[in-house]
């Protein structure tokens, strides 16, 4: 079973349009399983909200799970399977763009996915002024002017705009951060799979695949 969370346009609760990971993985997968057919790879997808979905990775046997962000907190969590794609995150606004960690931090409110890893990153960094809550909620009040900005990743903030068609214009300040999220499996996966799910990764970025499916 492959496990995510709804974080569009990467992974929807959508099986015409599951987003760009889910798609990867199951091509992945595909790949996987014509040069291993003796180990069985047909993951189904559950799409849980995230805190779920991440405790179920961590606790239940026979899992994967994307995306998870490589951190000292999880190293011992999981079998680490194959990095995924890079990611920018930058604060999202209806009107001056952010484009700096002091400049959120000076803001009255930030709006951030509650629970992840961006939630995480900003509380180290001495931030106070977090409201945390899901993807689509954080769109609705930063256009309904109810926070002041919002820390995501430029993808998503772009999708749920479109998707919930949302007034006035978005506007994304720079790049601020990447992180590069990782295919995970439980304990019990296989590691002499590891090298094989890595060679296909490569196989994938080399004959399109990944720059179509994107």
């Amino acid at each position: 079973e492959l496990i995510t969370a709804p974080i569009p346009p990467l992974a929807m609760d959508d099986a015409s349009q599951p987003g760009f990971l889910v798609d990867l993985i199951l091509d992945l997968s595909e790949h996987v399983h014509k040069v291993r057919p003796d180990f069985q790879l047909d993951p189904t997808v559950a799409v849980l909200p995230w805190k779920r979905a991440i405790r179920t990775a961590e606790v239940r046997p026979f899992k994967l799970f994307a995306p998870a962000a490589r951190t000292p907190e999880r190293e011992q969590k999981f079998v680490w399977i194959s990095p995924l794609l890079k990611i920018d995150f930058a604060f999202a606004t209806i009107g001056k763009p952010i484009n700096s960690f002091e400049e959120a931090m000076a803001l009255d409110t930030v709006a951030v996915y509650g629970g992840s890893a961006h939630e995480d990153t900003l509380i180290k960094k001495g931030f106070s002024n977090l409201v945390p809550a899901s993807a689509a909620t954080n769109a609705r009040k930063l256009a309904a002017g109810r926070v002041d900005a919002w820390y995501s990743t430029i993808p998503e903030a772009l999708w749920q705009w479109k998707i919930l068609d949302l007034d006035p214009t978005v506007v994304t300040g720079k790049p601020i951060f990447s992180r590069l999220p990782w295919l995970v499996g439980t304990k019990v996966f296989p590691p002499d799979l590891v090298p094989v799910f890595r060679q296909q990764m490569k196989h994938i970025v080399a004959d399109g695949t990944y720059e179509r499916l994107y």
